[in-house]
């Protein structure tokens, strides 16, 4: 976030950041995939700490991982497991 700085009674932003501002990790989401939210976690500017990946029913956190590509499988490979778990009906 931008710190204001009043000047002739306007608000100017400063680029100055807040000290509060580099002490938290920010959160960006990143891509839907197959419903489940794919969230980048920074810690400061362009330094990613990892990848979450969240439930497509509530949010909720699923899993944690190091790089975007793990956390892609691990959706993919979930709903395939899933799909594979329903029961089978052959068509006749």
């Amino acid at each position: 976030m931008l710190t204001g700085v009043t000047h002739n009674n306007r608000m100017l932003a400063s680029t100055v950041p807040r000290p509060s501002d580099t002490m938290h990790p920010h959160r960006y989401t990143e891509a839907r995939i197959l419903g489940y939210r794919l969230d980048r976690i920074e810690h400061a500017r362009d330094q990613t700490l990892r990848y979450e990946v969240c439930s497509r029913e509530d949010g909720s956190l699923i899993a944690q991982f190091g790089n975007r590509s793990e956390a892609e499988k691990f959706i993919v490979l979930r709903e395939l497991r899933t799909v594979a778990m329903r029961p089978r009906h052959p068509a006749y």
